[in-house]
């Protein structure tokens, strides 16, 4: 994921909330494939906007994320998906807002005091069966 401000690899800190787990669901391929990281930027009190760029097309897509306070989702500008909890993920089938080529995902975050973080995979299956992920990382 890309912080907008600054174009360069998100490098925010990881944020650990206690026994919070990865979401899992092993049908949508969420136990497979890297394991996101809670990611923030350097003021815990500023909200910001992660960015990533990645390639369609998807036969099925899925997309999970979990924010600590609020995350609004978008791909290629269409909201896709809301989170106000950290506690429990959300998940969305994304796969119609995923096009052939050039794909861009969006997140804005922001925090309501505290700790600050938002996890998020993403996972793109191809027709041919290839899976890809896309997941916050430090």
């Amino acid at each position: 994921m890309r912080n907008v401000r600054s174009g360069s690899a998100f490098a925010a800190a990881a944020h650990s909330h206690g026994s919070v787990a990865e979401p899992s669901v092993s049908a949508n391929g969420f136990t497979a494939g890297p394991t996101p990281q809670w990611i923030w930027g350097a003021d815990n009190n500023k909200a910001y906007f992660l960015r990533t760029e990645f390639e369609g097309p998807a036969a099925t897509a899925w997309l999970q994320v979990a924010c600590d306070n609020k995350a609004t989702v978008w791909i290629n500008n269409q909201k896709v998906l809301q989170n106000d909890r950290w506690q429990a993920a959300d998940l969305a089938n994304v796969t119609a807002a995923i096009q052939p080529g050039g794909n861009t995902l969006t997140i804005r975050v922001e925090n309501e005091g505290g700790n600050a973080g938002c996890i998020a995979k993403l996972v793109i299956k191809a027709a041919d069966g290839a899976v890809r992920y896309v997941v916050t990382d430090g």
